[in-house]
């Protein structure tokens, strides 16, 4: 990610807000009812501080992200 090099050369995102769940490692948009659900909750301003942090995009939201 650092390098910029693969999926990370032109990153450009919109302003979206993220829920990740500490447990899991999973994030999920704000509006997600599954990341409404998540008990141990850390907020992400992008998608960027999300994977930089280790996590992953949830599975069932993957789809609208993508």
């Amino acid at each position: 990610m650092s390098e910029k090099k693969g999926i990370w050369h032109n990153w450009k995102e919109k302003g979206k807000e993220y829920i990740g769940n500490k447990k899991s490692k999973r994030f999920h948009l704000k509006t997600c009812r599954f990341g409404k659900e998540i008990r141990y909750k850390i907020y992400f301003s992008n998608m960027w501080d999300a994977f930089w942090a280790g996590y992953a995009p949830c599975k069932r939201c993957m789809s609208v992200w993508w």
